[in-house]
């Protein structure tokens, strides 16, 4: 009993095609669905982390010194969406290491904080940081995308 070379044809496009359908069921469509979950996610964050950094700054006592931070009540409320959609999710490190996007918020943090003290000091002039960190943290998304 010989199989028609036609009906080979079509038994090979049909596994082909049962193939890409079982790959992209089963592997890619849970990859993809994950990175629009992690993208969600920093979006959320960097909004609660630029909302904090741009909260009105008033005289508050911290560490028994009086200084210039943000309003609390505003940094609570910035946090509260992040905190009721995301509190207890995280994506993993590598997934976090993926586009740079930790880093670069790390980074920017740290630069406004070098900026913002004084050359023969330690103190950091609160008012120059919260602004630098503001703006900069502003600019992130031209290099993100996923933040607009």
């Amino acid at each position: 009993m010989q199989i028609k070379k036609k009906t080979l044809s079509i038994i090979v496009i049909i596994i082909l095609i049962l193939g890409l359908g079982y790959f992209a069921y089963y592997k890619y469509l849970p990859t993809y669905k994950r990175s629009i979950e992690i993208q969600a996610y920093k979006k959320s964050l960097y909004e609660s982390v630029v909302c904090e950094y741009s909260c009105p700054l008033s005289e508050q006592v911290y560490k028994n010194k009086t200084q210039m931070l943000p309003n609390n009540e505003c940094i609570k409320s910035c946090t509260e969406e992040f905190k009721a959609n995301y509190g207890s999710t995280s994506p993993t490190d590598k997934e976090k290491a993926l586009d740079g996007f930790f880093d670069d918020l790390s980074l920017v943090i740290s630069a406004c904080k070098k900026l913002s003290t004084g050359e023969n000091s330690t103190e950091i002039d609160n008012t120059r940081f919260f602004e630098c960190a503001s703006t900069q943290l502003g600019n992130m998304d031209e290099k993100y995308g996923y933040l607009n």
